[in-house]
């Protein structure tokens, strides 16, 4: 009887201590261009958080969620080496390749390896904190940890009103916490100005890489915002958004409005409403509308602006050199973390192939399939279709932890209410 009391008592204890770690991490999980160690890429407080959920695991959690852990952990490892060991046997076999119109992580100016190239690894190590933190939240998340999530999303947005204020006030970027830099050269946090009627507009972007990344990163939080009916957070959400003046946000609204109607969340009424009203102001201020659609969208679609231009110009090249590489490059690319595209379809079809595209959706799309019909599963749901859609197009930041945390949070209700056996199981019938 002593030693079931004690067990108890040290499991409960280490509840307890994940509950309060990963409450602590949730304040930093969105923050990418602050280092602990600025001379270490990599070094953010989330990221090192995540790799100490490792040892905080194997002290507090229980025997049994501890061979569970491992075993998934090890199911993903095996894959995951398997799949870039093909890469590169296949790579070797066919020889130097021609990588200069490809978007490549390290320039050749850096390393001219064509094989086992540097950014395979520390690529890599990117991915394993991903992994963690997904890891850490699929066992151990709890409802009680979402006023945290939403606390940290909010630390991050208010200092991107504070810079946006700054700069309205002064005319330059009030950002005295950002120290990241890539390859020694480029600032880990773009400040970008937006003009609009002759008033110049700082594009929120906080403690990120850039607008669009910060866009990326607010809005699964606002979809989960809005559907947990924290409508103050997701108000503060959305002028947050509108601040960030990107294309990611506006892609991201439009697709979770595709989503609603889609399942049904919205009347019709409102609909036609609010699109009747949007027709008016369209009207009434068709200059000013056309001038911002234009800056944010048809530029970027025609490529007419640098930001555009680049975008479609990475895109194609990359595409152009999958489409012409011998066939097991096809299938399974040139490896993981090889070239950076502006948009992640096409980073991952070269990195890692078709195999690595369908792992990579069928990882995504699952839980959007298998979750219920709860409101938060709906939220759930939403928020990964965004990540999805605005990742394909937009972004290719698969680092960004957020992310995972919501992927995490979206298997951990699978496994809570039902076993994914019978979720498939459902799908299937």
């Amino acid at each position: 009887m002593n030693d079931f009391v004690a067990k108890y008592r040290h499991a409960l204890a280490g509840r307890t201590f994940i509950d309060r770690f990963f409450k602590c991490w949730a304040l930093v999980l969105p923050v990418t261009s602050v280092l602990v160690f600025p001379s270490i890429q990599g070094t953010t407080p989330a990221y090192i958080m995540a790799f100490l959920t490792v040892p905080l695991m194997l002290y507090a959690a229980r025997t049994k969620e501890i061979k569970q852990y491992l075993t998934i952990a090890f199911l993903i490892a095996v894959g995951y080496i398997t799949l870039n060991v093909c890469s590169q046997f296949f790579l070797s076999l066919y020889g130097d390749m021609d990588l200069s119109s490809l978007p490549l992580v390290d320039p050749l100016s850096f390393t001219q390896k064509f094989v086992l190239r540097p950014t395979l690894f520390t690529q890599t190590l990117y991915l394993t904190a991903c992994l963690l933190t997904f890891l850490f939240v699929y066992k151990w998340y709890r409802p009680s940890w979402d006023p945290y999530i939403f606390a940290g999303i909010l630390m991050l947005v208010a200092y991107g009103f504070y810079e946006v204020f700054y700069y309205w006030a002064t005319g330059t970027s009030g950002d005295f916490l950002s120290n990241r830099f890539f390859n020694e050269r480029y600032f880990g946090s773009s400040t970008q100005v937006f003009k609009m009627g002759g008033i110049s507009l700082l594009r929120m972007k906080s403690l990120t890489g850039e607008a669009s990344m910060f866009a990326f990163t607010v809005l699964p939080y606002w979809v989960y915002a809005i559907h947990k009916q924290r409508y103050i957070i997701a108000g503060i959400l959305t002028l947050a958004l509108f601040f960030s003046t990107s294309t990611t946000a506006i892609l991201g609204i439009v697709t979770y409005i595709v989503i609603l109607i889609l399942g049904r969340k919205i009347d019709w009424k409102y609909l036609a409403t609010s699109a009747a009203v949007l027709l008016a102001v369209v009207i009434i201020k068709f200059e000013t509308v056309y001038s911002v659609f234009n800056e944010l969208v048809l530029k970027k679609l025609t490529g007419a602006s640098i930001s555009g231009s680049v975008r479609l110009s990475n895109m194609l090249d990359s595409l152009a050199f999958w489409w012409e590489a011998p066939f097991p490059l096809k299938i399974f690319g040139l490896g993981f973390g090889y070239i950076r595209s502006t948009d992640f379809f096409s980073t991952i079809l070269v990195n890692n192939g078709i195999i690595g595209l369908a792992i990579f959706l069928l990882v995504f799309t699952f839980p959007i399939l298998a979750l219920g019909k709860t409101s938060k599963e709906f939220a759930l749901k939403a928020a990964l279709s965004i990540i999805i859609v605005t990742m394909m197009i937009a972004v290719t930041e698969y680092t960004y932890l957020p992310t995972w945390l919501f992927l995490g949070i979206s298997y951990h209700y699978l496994t809570e209410e039902d076993a994914i056996s019978r979720r498939l199981f459902r799908l299937i019938k």
